[in-house]
This record gives structure tokens, sequence and C-alpha cells, in this order.
């Protein structure tokens, strides 16, 4: 069961990562077609439009989730104890609404008219399933967001990554505290 459950909870990075890995590969065969065996590929960049979205929207999620994102703390560094926490929270709440609306903003535009009629030329994938990648993503991120501020303000800076000691252990255990 546990195994079932960190498989859902990194499904963000498996989706990102095997995107990537995709665009790779198809953008390398697709080269290889149109120089090499003058042949191209019709249906190539329909499946590099797909995984580029994936990648980008779930990489995005994954990068919250370490507290990856991009941020300005030029104010935050020169803040201290509660106005510090106060600003974090702030921050958090300003994120999480911003990241709430660009999730709706794209579910309906996955469900508007235009895009439920649109598909992709070759393989006839309806653009609402590219499109699923924005509001997903934009959920997963304000999770993941919640998640890493809960987290760090209890003392476990990033609950997803262990810190090695200087032994060399690599497990984190309750409370932050090493094992």
């Amino acid at each position: 069961m546990k195994k079932v459950l960190k498989f859902i909870g990194n499904l963000d990075l498996y989706i990102a990562g095997f995107s990537l890995v995709a665009v790779v590969v198809i953008t390398l065969a697709g080269v290889f077609m149109r120089k090499v065996l003058n042949s191209p590929l019709a249906w190539l960049e329909e499946m590099q439009l797909l995984f580029f979205v994936y990648s980008i929207f779930f990489g995005g999620a994954a990068a919250f989730r370490y507290g990856s994102q991009i941020g300005i703390d030029l104010v935050a560094n020169r803040l201290h104890g509660n106005a510090r926490k106060a600003l974090e929270i702030f921050d958090v709440v300003v994120t999480v609404a911003i990241l709430i609306a660009f999730a709706v903003g794209g579910y309906q535009l996955m469900t508007s008219r235009a895009v439920l009629r649109k598909v992709t030329p070759y393989f006839k994938i309806g653009y609402r399933y590219i499109d699923f990648a924005a509001p997903a993503s934009f959920v997963l991120m304000c999770v993941q967001y919640v998640i890493f501020t809960v987290r760090k303000f209890m003392g476990l800076h990033n609950p997803y990554m262990t810190e090695p000691d200087k032994a060399g252990s690599d497990e984190i255990g309750e409370g932050g505290k090493e094992v």
C-alpha cells in the first residue's frame, strides 16, 4: 500500500520525466527520419506539443514540491521573526489564490466549446486532453506549496527531500531529526 501511495504521490514527477524523455526521443527520431532517411514524421509536431505541455506543467508542480519555484526574497531576507512569518503566510495566500485562479481558467479553457471540437491533425487527439495538464498541475502546485510551507513552519524545511548529515546518513526521522 505504501508503494502505491508513494507512486501516486510522485505521479507529477513521473509524468514530467516521461514527457521530457519522450520529447527528446521523438525529436531525435524526427531529425534522423528527416535528415538521414529523407522521410519526415507527419505526427512529430503534435506529439512534441503534447509532451512539452505535460513536461512543463507537471515539472512546475514538482518544482513547488521541492520549493524550487522562482522567488524574489529581497524583502524577506531583511525581515526576522514574526514579520518574516507574516510575509511568508501572505505569500502563500496570494500564490495559492493565483494558482486557483489559473486552475479555474485552465478548466474553463479545457471545457470550452472551441477546445472540445478542436483535435490534432494526425492522431485526432482532442485538445482537452492536452489542456488538461494546466488545471491539474495548478491544483497540484497549490497542494504541494501548502504542504511545503506547513512542513517548513513545523521545522521540517523540505518534507520530500532527505538531507544527509556529515556522516553520510540520509534518513530524516519524525520532527526532522536525523536517524
